[in-house]
């Protein structure tokens, strides 16, 4: 690769990087905070338009320093066309001590577009969260859109570097909760795994003391195959 490959792919990291700290830092009377995830994902394929996600995740807060939470999550996948698919999901949460346990349940509707060598996606999400020991009484319900631009020569592509954003949405208190910023760049490896770096900005819009996180994320999916059977030919 020579260096004006390398160029494009790490020039949208840099360019969120720049955007999303320098200008927004220098506001006052803004905390803060440095933050780790990481997941892994395993990937099955139940039939051609019918798929199953299960991922186990960890998130480190307070300049990454302290546990934040750790999640299991399980995503049923459908796909609607080439284009298009419906995803539906469920997460049980464990958080740190000073905090009660939570749970969410969503719905994610993604569609997609190819101009080559330039990818859109674009993700609409429904999801309710609630504390395990309300028993979805007193339930958040969040409306997330996120939109992200890739690029990518082949469809078969080693190195996918990656720019978005998402804003969400309180649908209970009728307001505008937060926004992030993203650029993120995936590796394709052999045998259906994955493995991608990402930064995250975050900055809340609604509370009297604005809050903003730089969120560093590493993440490593590996696609199942099922099994084919041999079939035994009569002698």
């Amino acid at each position: 690769m020579n260096l004006m490959n390398l160029f494009k792919y790490i020039f949208p990291l840099l360019f969120c990087f720049v955007f999303s700290i320098l200008i927004p830092c220098y506001a006052q009377g803004v905390y803060q905070d440095a933050e780790l995830w990481s997941e892994i994902t395993l990937k099955s394929e139940i039939n051609k338009k019918l798929g199953f996600d299960f991922t186990p995740s960890l998130r480190l807060n307070e300049n990454l320093s302290e546990f934040k939470l750790f999640y299991l999550q399980g995503l049923l996948s459908y796909d609607l066309a080439k284009w298009s698919n419906l995803k539906l999901g469920y997460r049980f949460v464990l958080k740190s001590e000073d905090q009660n346990d939570a749970q969410r349940i969503f719905l994610d509707w993604s569609t997609k577009e190819r101009f080559k060598p330039i990818n859109l996606k674009n993700r609409v999400r429904f999801q309710i969260d609630e504390e395990i020991l309300e028993g979805w009484k007193y339930s958040e319900v969040l409306a997330r859109e996120k939109f992200s631009i890739s690029y990518q020569r082949k469809k078969k592509h080693k190195l996918v570097p990656e720019i978005g954003g998402e804003i969400f949405y309180n649908v209970t208190d009728k307001s505008f909760e937060k926004y992030r910023i993203f650029s993120a760049l995936a590796y394709d490896m052999k045998k259906g795994q994955e493995i991608s770096l990402k930064y995250i900005f975050q900055r809340s819009l609604n509370d009297s003391r604005v809050f903003q996180s730089h969120i560093w994320g590493v993440a490593y999916s590996v696609r199942i195959k099922k099994k084919k059977k041999i079939q035994n030919k009569a002698e």
